[in-house]
């Protein structure tokens, strides 16, 4: 009987602008497009769904305490870091590919 898993590949990256190394996962799964379900805005979908993509972080706060992956730290990244993200993110890359006839 097939077992139901989650099989996505776990990518580390280092953010270019940031430097924070990240773990992040490459696809998304049915409950992830469920939590984005009924945001109107694409900038706000796209935050939502990395903080979902990333599993670990080295971010600090000023203070030097671990941040942890919530809209509001992610919120902070800087665009060279989102688009490295996006970059990096083969499902993206496919998604994105797709044109219309």
């Amino acid at each position: 009987m097939p077992v139901l898993r989650d099989t996505r590949v776990i990518k580390d990256l280092v953010l270019p602008e940031s430097g924070i190394a990240v773990k992040i996962k490459d696809g998304l799964l049915a409950g992830d497009l469920e939590a984005l379900e009924g945001e109107q805005s694409e900038f706000k979908k796209m935050i939502y769904m990395i903080t979902r993509l990333i599993i670990e972080w080295d971010a600090e706060g000023e203070d030097g305490a671990k941040l942890p992956v919530d809209f509001n730290s992610v919120n902070l990244l800087g665009f060279t870091d989102l688009k490295f993200i996006q970059d990096n993110l083969s499902f993206l890359k496919s998604f994105l590919a797709v044109t219309p006839n």
